[in-house]
């Protein structure tokens, strides 16, 4: 096991006063608002109290006193307002950012909801929040307390720390806390980012409504509503992308680290495949969870293959098409425009034609994927069970049904089915980002539990040595 022993005193002082204290940082009461700018729009005639109704700032719109200004007067340019960012005063000098914004009218009373926001004045050292959603087994972080030490706990590392507490049993929230490098404001891309990262590590939808900021001794000194994730599934029983549990190995850590440095600086559609993952737990039809997967395999490997060609010196193979030479096919096609455009029927664009016709030299939908996992360095040589999987590709797309038209569903087979595409994309997405840790299978194996396919290889020793360090806090 490599221990190490965190030496900031605020950071073990926090995680022992939530999780022996059973002390619960509450969104703080705001000041109203005394004036501001919402997009083009001055708000200095206008005042009203903030209220937090879940991730979201409702104000209640008043006319300052001694003004002449009518209410009405304002519903027009307000409405015309509607997702733009506001910078709300607040009559104790605070300010309120808000990417988003709209005007929301209740009998008697007129009132705008603001989404994405946060308080600025004194710089916050940390956050804490409530995730709802979350389950994990095997954890990397333990809290000495008074009496006992607490472990089986998460620190992750991304373009945030963030701490993940356990569960208690009788709680249906657990307690994160969110630290950045150094004291600064909230950064709602590297959170999200960040959060986002955390749901595919874990392998299940999670929400995250709000955040409270914390000075260094650990005040309150501010909020924000970060409407991150969404509802909830219903918690599944241990199973992810990544082993919970083996050997003492943390690997949600090592993949959410990996993953959530390669979305900071890549441009391949991370969120794309993390999102139908996700979608594939919570979807309400085993039918649209298979489309969803099928569709991202494709989209992520179409981009991690026009990531690879763009770059300078690593084509490692041509990629593969349905004619034996590209070069002599479009030569033949341009030879015969005439003859095929002579061929199509009256009213129809013969451009269209002849654009099909060229492209007939590439391999289908469906071959994508095979041709992406041939062409990784090293390649990565999967079963044929998982590339006879993806050439089903056509079957959802064209009837929504993941089983042939007059095929009865079996469910044993379909759900095993739906796994290998889930250990597909996690096998595709971990290459992608330079993560090469554990994978879970599809195979229910006692006495290990859906075992990584025997395609994917055994972790490196620097990586596995990643996966055991643990970190110890407190006294």
């Amino acid at each position: 096991m490599n221990q190490a022993s965190e030496r900031v005193p605020f950071a073990a002082t926090l995680l022992q006063r939530l999780l022996f204290g059973e002390e619960s940082f509450q969104m703080p009461t705001l000041p109203p608002v005394a004036g501001g700018r919402w997009g083009g729009t001055d708000l200095a005639a206008l005042w009203g109290p903030l209220d937090i109704d879940g991730a979201e700032l409702v104000w209640e719109l008043n006319a300052k006193h001694g003004t002449v200004t009518d209410l009405l007067d304002f519903q027009s340019p307000l409405d015309g307002l509607r997702n733009q960012s506001a910078l709300l005063e607040l009559v104790d000098g605070r300010q309120i950012k808000a990417r988003f914004g709209a005007r929301r009218s209740r009998i008697g009373r007129q009132k705008c909801s603001f989404h994405t926001w946060s308080v600025h004045g004194r710089t916050p050292t940390r956050w804490v929040g409530k995730v709802r959603g979350a389950s994990f087994g095997t954890g990397n972080l333990g809290v000495r307390g008074p009496e006992h030490c607490s472990s089986s706990h998460l620190r992750l590392e991304g373009r945030y720390t963030w701490y993940v507490l356990d569960r208690r049993p009788d709680e249906n929230a657990i307690n994160v806390v969110v630290e950045a490098a150094q004291p600064s404001e909230l950064d709602w891309n590297a959170v999200g980012s960040d959060f986002m990262a955390l749901q595919f590590a874990l392998g299940v939808p999670l929400q995250l409504e709000t955040l409270v900021a914390l000075d260094e001794p650990g005040n309150v000194i501010g909020c924000a509503g970060a409407a991150l994730g969404s509802r909830p599934a219903r918690r599944r029983p241990l199973d992810g992308p990544v082993p919970y549990s083996r050997q003492g190995e943390c690997w949600v850590a090592v993949l959410f680290h990996r993953l959530a440095a390669a979305m900071a600086t890549s441009e391949l559609p991370y969120a794309l495949a993390c999102h139908a993952y996700l979608d594939s737990v919570a979807e309400a039809t085993i039918d649209g969870a298979y489309l969803k997967l099928q569709i991202a395999l494709e989209e992520f490997a179409r981009s991690l293959r026009k990531q690879e060609e763009s770059a300078a010196g690593i084509a490692r193979a041509p990629t593969r098409l349905l004619v034996r030479d590209k070069d002599t096919w479009i030569a033949w096609v341009d030879d015969h425009v005439a003859e095929l455009r002579g061929m199509v029927a009256e009213g129809e664009n013969p451009a269209v034609f002849v654009d099909k016709v060229r492209s007939a030299m590439n391999l289908p939908s469906s071959g994508v994927v095979a041709d992406v996992l041939a062409r990784l360095d090293p390649p990565l040589v999967v079963g044929r069970d998982v590339l006879n999987e993806v050439r089903q590709r056509n079957i959802p797309v064209h009837s929504g049904r993941m089983n042939k038209p007059g095929v009865d569903y079996v469910v044993d087979r379909d759900v095993e089915r739906l796994d290998i595409l889930r250990s597909l994309l996690v096998a595709l997405v971990s290459r992608a980002c330079g993560y090469d840790g554990a994978i879970s299978g599809w195979l229910r194996s006692a006495p290990t539990w859906k075992p990584a396919p025997d395609w994917w290889p055994e972790p490196s020793v620097a990586t596995t040595a990643e996966a055991r360090r643990t970190f110890l806090y407190g006294q």
